[in-house]
């Protein structure tokens, strides 16, 4: 687990560093000079709804298939945790 999350994270961070902040999201004060960041609020709900998913699907299909846990208790719990994390995201992404 340590070598893939290690990885990722190395990719994901020179990823960010190479493609920078969003456009908009860093604005300068003329009056002092100083950059003032500006908040970005979430404003696709399908798209958001679609990631969530995405997470879900990998989260199920890697812990529920691992062996750790067997028969329905697994699927049901895996199935819970998956789906009350798509239904908060919704919420708090359209609120």
């Amino acid at each position: 687990g340590g070598a893939v999350h290690g990885v990722g994270g190395a990719a994901a961070f020179m990823g960010a560093a190479i493609l920078g902040p969003r456009i908009g999201r860093f604005k300068v004060d003329e009056a002092t000079g100083k950059t003032i960041s500006t908040p970005i609020r979430g404003h696709n709900l399908v798209l958001s709804a679609l990631g969530g998913f995405i997470l879900w699907f990998g989260f199920f299909a890697f812990n529920a298939g691992s062996g750790t846990l067997h028969g329905l208790g697994a699927l049901a719990l895996f199935d819970a945790a998956g789906k009350s994390f798509l239904q908060s995201n919704s919420l708090l992404d359209y609120y």
